[in-house]
């Protein structure tokens, strides 16, 4: 019985280890079954060999070390310095006055002198006078001073200086009226223009500007004769004509003195030597001219009857002296008017025997 119940366990033994199900056989009554061998043969159920594991391990890759880009120090911040604003001009002011310089009562064809005076002037300037009346005011002369001959139509209008600063700011001065005018005529004759374009000038001087013409024939109103020269009106303004080119002129004669003595005679000779020989010389330049003109030189000479020789040389002077004028030799000479001629002093110097 014993034996029996060792296979049982023997059996039921191997039954687990193989993990199967046995079913015994069925015995008839009083068979026996076989007697089950004593050694039990162990099942080894062989472990599986352990599989490696699959996962393949990547290969770190290192990452490259990226050197930090080295800092640049920021350049230092340089302030700009602070520009220096210039001072505004400051606004020209000053006071101005104008003023008339005459002597007693004016006459027809007497010079006036306006004067202007500035003071407190805070700066440059410049000054010109002008002229108005009704129709407004007009520039008659730049400078300080206006000297002008007294005409009837010039006599009725209003003058005034004007200052005029860098910045353009002008400052006027009072208004001058001139007193009363006397017309005052001289008995000098009826006398007629001599010439075709008899000229009359600004100035008792041949090289003064012409501002008119007449034509010959034309009745002169003379009012005063000074040296060689006639002081006339025409069309209201006050101008001077050369004597030779008048006919008819009657210049009055001068008180005799009431004694002479024997140094006046001397002087007188002495004068009439001095004086017996004369040159002058004329221009033709019109008080308005286009450049590229000409302007005609001439001359006239009075005493130099029997000269076996008369020689001429003109002279210009352009702001440094007097100075000969190249291959100019003749009684007469032109040149060509432009901004600058027009500003040239003349003179002609006569060589004779």
């Amino acid at each position: 019985m014993k034996n029996r119940f060792d296979k049982l366990i023997a059996v039921l033994l191997a039954m687990v280890l193989i993990d199967t199900t046995l079913v015994g056989p069925v015995f008839a009554d009083g068979e026996e079954p076989e007697a089950a061998p004593e050694t039990i043969e162990e099942i080894v159920v062989e472990e599986e060999p352990e599989v490696a594991d699959e996962t393949v391990e990547e290969p770190v890759v290192e990452a490259p070390v990226v050197e930090e880009a080295p800092v640049v120090e920021a350049a230092p911040v340089v302030e700009e310095a602070p520009v220096a604003e210039e001072p505004e001009a400051p606004v020209f002011t000053g006071s101005l006055t104008a003023s008339i310089i005459s002597a007693g009562t004016l006459h027809v064809g007497d010079l006036v002198t306006l004067t202007a005076t500035v003071k407190d002037a805070n700066g440059e300037y410049s000054l010109r006078w002008e002229a108005g009346a009704a129709g407004g005011w007009k520039t008659v002369e730049n400078g300080g001073e206006y000297t002008f001959a007294v005409s009837e139509a010039n006599a009725q209008l209003a003058y005034r200086a004007v200052m005029t600063g860098k910045d353009g700011t002008e400052i006027t001065s009072n208004e001058v009226t001139l007193p009363e005018v006397k017309a005052e005529e001289v008995p000098l004759g009826d006398p007629t223009a001599s010439t075709e374009d008899t000229p009359v000038r600004l100035g008792p001087d041949g090289l003064t500007p012409i501002f008119a013409t007449v034509p010959m024939g034309t009745e002169i109103k003379v009012i005063a004769v000074e040296g060689d020269w006639a002081k006339v009106e025409i069309d209201g303004e006050i101008g001077y004509i050369y004597k030779g080119d008048l006919d008819g002129l009657e210049e009055e004669v001068p008180e005799a003195p009431a004694e002479e003595t024997a140094d006046d005679d001397n002087n007188k000779e002495e004068t009439a030597v001095e004086t017996e020989k004369k040159v002058t010389i004329f221009s033709s330049r019109r008080t308005v001219m286009k450049t590229g003109e000409t302007v005609e030189l001439t001359s006239v000479l009075e005493g130099f009857e029997g000269c076996e020789e008369i020689l001429y040389q003109w002279e210009c002077d352009k702001g440094n002296g007097f100075e000969p004028v190249p291959g100019a030799t003749g009684a007469s000479y032109s040149f060509e008017a432009n901004s600058a001629s027009l500003d040239w002093d003349w003179q002609l110097i006569v060589y004779f025997r």
